[in-house]
Formats: structure tokens, sequence, C-alpha cells
């Protein structure tokens, strides 16, 4: 394997780097029928310490037969618009979830998020984490009040 550094990106021309990438694999004999299975993965990273983190996340992803934790079920969430406010409510589907690799209820918390330009850019409004030793220890809830609502569009 070569690995290519850029340590100095000042080093790059005005107009970028054209970037080659070629992959080859085989030989292989395929009889008729056969099925050949091809994983790629295209890694990355900042540094040397970091591409070689990356490539080690792909080979146990591989490993793990893609089986990784995965985020909880969405909750059922209703919004109600009301004068100068709105009033998310949503229910506990999502602490209930079981994470298939982990085989636990590893719920952590909910955290809101508010668009003020049609979603470009978000920003956090609440965090409600479980009282534990992880995260902000805030405690559940299952509505907020946004009071700073104003006519935007």
């Amino acid at each position: 394997m070569i690995i290519y550094t850029l340590t100095d990106p000042s080093q790059l021309p005005a107009n970028g780097a054209d970037l080659i990438f070629n992959m080859s694999s085989g030989p292989y004999k395929i009889e008729p029928n056969d099925t050949l299975t091809f994983y790629t993965a295209i890694i990355a990273g900042n540094d040397l310490d970091d591409f070689y983190n990356s490539y080690e996340q792909a080979k146990n992803t591989v490993k793990a037969d893609f089986e990784l934790p995965k985020a909880p079920a969405n909750p059922v969430l209703t919004g109600i618009p009301s004068d100068q406010k709105n009033i998310l409510y949503w229910d506990n589907k999502a602490e209930l979830s079981v994470d298939s690799f982990s085989g636990e209820m590893d719920f952590e918390g909910y955290r809101i998020y508010r668009s003020m330009d049609r979603g470009i850019n978000w920003d956090q409004i609440a965090d409600y984490d479980k009282i534990n030793s992880i995260g902000a220890n805030s405690g559940i809830q299952y509505s907020y009040i946004d009071s700073t609502v104003s006519e935007r569009y």
C-alpha cells in the first residue's frame, strides 16, 4: 500500500489538484453461476494515525458483518402551533428500542433543534438527557414549548 500525505495545503495549485483513483482486483476464475462479493471502503484521515484508525474501523465493520450500533426508533412527534409559541410533544418509543448490536436498551436522551433558514443551519434548543453518568444529566421530558417563535416566513 502506498500512502501519499499532503502536509502543506499551500502546495496545492490555486485551481485545485487532479486526483486519480485506480483500483484493481484479481485474477479470478469465475465459473458459470458463480458469484463474487466485493467490499470497497474509501478511507481518509487528517494525518497518518487518523488514516490508519479509519482503516481499522473499516476492517472491523466487515468483521462484524456490517452489524453496527444503530440509532433508536424515532419517537412519534406532535407539533401544535399556537399564538406566539409552538408546542412539541413526543412519546417514549425511542427509549424502548433495543439496539441489535449491543442487545441493550441504550437510549440516552432527546435533543431538539431549530432552523431559522429553512434547514440550511440548525441550532440545538433543548437537551433532555437521562440522569446517569453519561451526558448532561438534565432529565427526560416529553414536551417542549418554544416561546421564541416569530413570524419569519
